[in-house]
C-alpha cells in the first residue's frame, strides 16, 4: 500500500465494510436456508434485471 497514513487506513476500512453483509447473509442461510439479499438490497443497479 502506498500513501498518506489517512489514505492507507481509508483504503483499509473500505475494502473490508461489505464482509459483515456477505457473513450475515451466509451464516442465514446456511443455519435457516434463508435468502436475505443483502446484496441485492444494497447494490440493485449493480444487478442484472430479473434476479
Amino acid at each position: 500500500m502506498t500513501g498518506t497514513v489517512e489514505e492507507m487506513v481509508a483504503y483499509a476500512a473500505d475494502s473490508t465494510g461489505g464482509f459483515t453483509w456477505m457473513l450475515s447473509g451466509a451464516k442465514a442461510l446456511l443455519e435457516f436456508g434463508i435468502e436475505l439479499g443483502a446484496v441485492r438490497d444494497a447494490h440493485p443497479g449493480m444487478l442484472r434485471p430479473g434476479w
